[in-house]
């Protein structure tokens, strides 16, 4: 799992960083702004999310064992903070609050929910009561009185009173947000459109009217849109598809042997998940995003590498993943998402919660 398609910035404007792969190297890539090559961080290899400390000198991950870690931006051993994400899931979108706290979603009992923890560690504690889908912390505003955070289940960036029950929305539509040096409110609705806002920090409301900053920006699959910002108001971001596997990049399913040889498959472009090898080596199942399709909607496909026949595509409805082969190859058991947070917030790569599916490798009707 990993955070596709976004870089961050540091808060001081002097670092960009993200999660991903380059070189054969996976994990954290840097550089600073005056630089052009970005270096890989040792010891990173299982991140999947990453946010920068208020100062820009150390860097947060979540990683794929469910772990939050903190180490320098220079490198070095990671510090364990979290040993494990509540609810047992993974630990989503780390954000490293101005206040020094480091918020972060996490499925649990009930649903998903917004976590905060101290950097230096200890117990996390739930900012959120439990949410039907998948809800990105932004910060702390305030004095600390208030929580913001973009909700999948109220397509609208939210406000949460810590020192009450009470959660306001803010802005309809939001995708991503942050408040900067100015006190402005600076957001991304779900067209991709960039816009500035007065906001008024102690009643977390918007003040006046806002304004259009510019546009084409991506919204990774629909949910989250793919951009950072620094204190002073440096934008990275990443441009067009909004909310479609268009704003994806497509890969190519390839074989690698064990002496080097590579073949790529010829099977159309995707966006692949999970793949997996049947017993009998012959044919590989995946969940995969093709071209057009909305808002993470993953199915299950087969395709047989020795006969090189047409794809198969076992499911068509909802969300699928995480194929995995029956022992004698006849059947493949996957996550059917449908029924559990909807088929629209399987969203960053990470399926939250679903049924426990089966169905035959050749098609037909599955079994719950």
């Amino acid at each position: 799992l990993q955070d596709p398609g976004v870089i961050q910035i540091s808060p001081d404007g002097t670092y960009l960083g993200f999660v991903g792969d380059r070189d054969v190297l996976d994990g954290i890539f840097v550089r600073r702004t005056d630089e052009l090559e970005f270096r890989h961080l040792p010891g990173t290899e299982a991140a999947t999310f990453m946010t920068f400390s208020p100062d820009g000198r150390s860097i947060a991950m979540a990683t794929n064992l469910g772990e939050l870690q903190v180490l320098s931006i220079e490198g070095g051993s990671a510090r364990t903070i979290l040993g494990s994400a509540p609810g047992g899931v993974g630990v989503f979108v780390p954000v490293w609050a101005s206040d020094g706290s480091i918020l972060f979603g996490a499925p649990g009992e009930g649903g998903f929910q917004i976590y905060g923890i101290a950097a230096s560690g200890g117990a996390a504690e739930q900012l959120t009561p439990p949410m039907q889908a998948v809800s990105i912390p932004v910060g702390i505003v305030g004095d600390g009185r208030h929580l913001l955070y973009v909700s999948s289940t109220d397509q609208a960036l939210m406000a949460r009173d810590l020192e009450g029950d009470d959660s306001i929305r803010v802005v309809e539509g939001a995708t991503w947000a942050s408040v900067l040096s100015t006190g402005d409110l600076f957001y991304l609705d779900d067209e991709g459109v960039a816009w500035a806002v007065a906001f008024d920090q102690r009643t977390a409301a918007v003040q006046g009217d806002p304004v259009s900053v510019f546009s084409d920006v991506d919204v990774v699959q629909g949910v989250r849109g793919a951009m950072s910002v620094s204190r002073s108001g440096t934008l990275v971001y990443r441009t067009g598809g909004i909310g479609t596997a268009a704003g994806l990049d497509m890969e190519r399913l390839t074989v690698v042997g064990f002496d080097g040889s590579v073949e790529e498959v010829p099977i159309g472009a995707r966006r692949f998940r999970t793949v997996r090898w049947s017993p009998d080596g012959e044919r590989v199942a995946c969940a995969a995003l093709e071209p057009g399709a909305v808002r993470g909607r993953t199915s299950i496909y087969t395709y047989n590498i020795g006969l090189q026949t047409a794809t198969r595509r076992l499911t068509t409805e909802g969300t699928q993943a995480f194929p995995v082969w029956s022992p004698t190859g006849d059947r493949i058991a996957y996550l059917d998402a449908q029924s559990a947070f909807g088929p629209d917030d399987a969203a960053f790569g990470a399926i939250l919660e679903g049924d426990l599916a089966t169905v035959s490798a050749e098609g037909g009707d599955a079994s719950v």
